[in-house]
C-alpha cells in the first residue's frame, strides 16, 4: 500500500481525491430543501428527462437518455473564481442538468446547486467532503428551462465562499 502512495503524482492524487470524495460523502444541513446522494429516492443511475429520475444524483454516475453519462456533455456556463478558490455552474445538455465544481483550499469542502421553480421556491443540493479536500461535486438538478446557481466554501471560512448567481 505504501508503494502506491508514495508513486502517486499530484494529478493522481486528485483523482483518488475525487474519488474518496465521491464515494464517501456527507452532507450539509441547509435553510432550504436539502437532497444529498444518500437521502434520493431509489439509485436508478437514469435520468429520464424529468426532475423526479434527475434530482440529487450523481454526474459522475448517471445517465441520460441517450445512454452516456451526464458529465459526458457537461460544460461550465460560469466559472467565479477569487485568489483562493473558484467554482463553477456545470450543465449536461443530454441530462439537461446542472450541477456544482468547487476548488479550494485544503480541508472540508462544500459545494451545492440550487434551481429556481417557476413558483418562486428553490430546491437544493448540497455535499460536503473533506477533512483534506481540496474539491467539491454536487448532486444534479434538473434545469431544462428553469435557471440554476453553484455555490461552494471550504473549512466554513467567508474568504473561499463563492457563488455563481441564477443563470
Amino acid at each position: 500500500m505504501k508503494r502506491l502512495f508514495v508513486r502517486l503524482t499530484s494529478t493522481s492524487f486528485v483523482a483518488v481525491m475525487l474519488i474518496v470524495a465521491l464515494a464517501l460523502p456527507a452532507f450539509a444541513a441547509t435553510n432550504a430543501p436539502v437532497w444529498s446522494f444518500t437521502q434520493q429516492r431509489a439509485m436508478t443511475a437514469v435520468c429520464n428527462d424529468d426532475d423526479a429520475t434527475c434530482d440529487g444524483q450523481n454526474p459522475y454516475t448517471t445517465v441520460g437518455p441517450n445512454g452516456q453519462l451526464c458529465l459526458t456533455d457537461a460544460h461550465s456556463v460560469v466559472v467565479v473564481a477569487n485568489a483562493v478558490a473558484s467554482v463553477a455552474l456545470l450543465y449536461s445538455p443530454n441530462c439537461e442538468t446542472n450541477w456544482s465544481a468547487y476548488n479550494g483550499p485544503q480541508g472540508i469542502q462544500n459545494a451545492n446547486v440550487q434551481r429556481l421553480n417557476s413558483d418562486g421556491s428553490i430546491i437544493r443540493y448540497d455535499t460536503t467532503v473533506g477533512p483534506e479536500a481540496t474539491f467539491a461535486i454536487s448532486p444534479m438538478v434538473f434545469a431544462p428551462v428553469l435557471t440554476a446557481q453553484a455555490c461552494g466554501s471550504a473549512n466554513d471560512d467567508p474568504a473561499t465562499s463563492l457563488c455563481t448567481g441564477f443563470f
